[in-house]
């Protein structure tokens, strides 16, 4: 998808907003402090609000342009979105809450159904029940669910993580993955707690003071240093996808690519009933969780050794973060003494040393790599 925000103006009392940017990402997490303007963004993006001046242009589609009296009402378009709140009606049924928007989906082509909405989102057996009876996770689905059988070209999502526990964000942001995967429909997510955002997507739209400060891949945003110290290495969650190969009585074995001889095993639960060779599994590993070695090491506790060169290094305070590309990019947070023992320069070789359970699952996709 893509998406562009250009001149983007709007006076809110005392307040105003200013937006301008270019996207093309598939999933987009937009990132910054309370009150920073993120909701704001999204309300101009579905028609809630209707900017002073400027044009929205999404894909081939113009949204709003001022100069050209253009204003697309929200009704038509084709923009679904899940509030931090979900806005359940609690007089009616699971299934009458799913169904509630299709008599305002005028087109004949239904691409998105019930049945697919239901099995993909595991609410059959929430179909007869009201919201009251339901747990915030499974209130999230439902709302999630109504939104897409609006018939959506793109979903908006406004803190959808807020009111859930721990275990509970773990499985929206799995559902977030299976629909992108399964619909293949862009999503703009706003979180403030960014490794939330990193699990579904390394894209970041980075606003606050009422405006879009910089854009762009997590990495390249903190290695140009224009994000106002809201985005840095201190945040940063190393997230990449791998490829099921096998297992044993305890572990799970992936590599990183068909012709990568690099693998991680780890003990981390799947959550998935059965798994193929070379189904794609998406990981992830805190940098303080990975441990530097100049050498291979025999007889540790380590099960993982992966072999790589130093590209980049960034002390901040007592920490150093160390960027690493072992055929992917790895970052690792040590201490500075540990970093001066290593002798750590630019384009040395380490080996990154992970234990099993260091690493979390994040989602098991569907697809499989020939």
């Amino acid at each position: 998808m893509k998406l562009s925000f250009s001149k983007i103006k709007l006076t809110l009392g005392k307040l105003s907003f200013n937006y301008d940017l270019e996207l093309e990402s598939s999933i987009s997490g937009i990132y910054g402090p309370s009150g920073g303007g993120k909701s704001t963004f999204l309300n101009l993006l579905s028609g809630i609000n209707t900017p002073a001046d400027g044009t929205i242009v999404i894909d081939d589609r113009t949204l709003f342009d001022k100069d050209n009296n253009i204003n697309t009402p929200p009704e038509k378009r084709t923009i679904g979105v899940v509030f931090q709140e979900n806005y359940l009606f609690p007089h009616m049924s699971v299934k009458q809450n799913l169904l509630y928007s299709k008599p305002y989906h005028k087109s004949n082509r239904q691409t998105i159904t019930l049945e697919a909405v239901v099995e993909l989102l595991d609410i059959h057996p929430l179909l007869a029940k009201k919201p009251g009876q339901l747990s915030g996770g499974e209130r999230q689905r439902v709302a999630i669910g109504r939104a897409l059988l609006s018939q959506p070209s793109l979903l908006l999502f406004d803190e959808p993580f807020s009111n859930l526990d721990r275990n509970r964000r773990k499985e929206i942001i799995s559902y977030l993955l299976k629909i992108n995967n399964r619909f293949r429909l862009p999503m703009l997510i706003v979180s403030h707690d960014l490794e939330d955002i990193l699990r579904l997507t390394n894209y970041l739209v980075v606003i606050n003071n009422k405006r879009i400060i910089t854009s762009g891949s997590y990495v390249s945003i903190v290695e140009r240093g224009n994000a106002d110290g809201i985005v840095s290495h201190k945040r940063y969650l190393n997230v990449f996808d791998t490829f099921y190969v096998g297992h044993d009585k305890t572990h799970k074995l992936l590599k990183f690519g068909k012709k990568s001889q690099q693998c991680l095993l780890t003990n981390a639960p799947f959550y998935s009933k059965e798994l193929h060779d070379n189904q794609r599994v998406r990981l992830c590993i805190h940098p303080d969780d990975i441990a530097l070695s100049g050498s291979h090491i025999e007889g540790t506790s380590f099960q993982n050794q992966l072999s790589g060169r130093v590209v980049k290094l960034v002390e901040i305070k007592k920490s150093v973060f160390v960027t690493i590309d072992c055929g992917f990019i790895l970052v690792a947070e040590i201490s500075v003494p540990a970093y001066e023992k290593l002798s750590l320069e630019y384009n040395k070789e380490v080996f990154c040393l992970i234990k099993a359970k260091a690493i979390e699952v994040v989602h098991v996709f569907t697809d499989i790599k020939q």
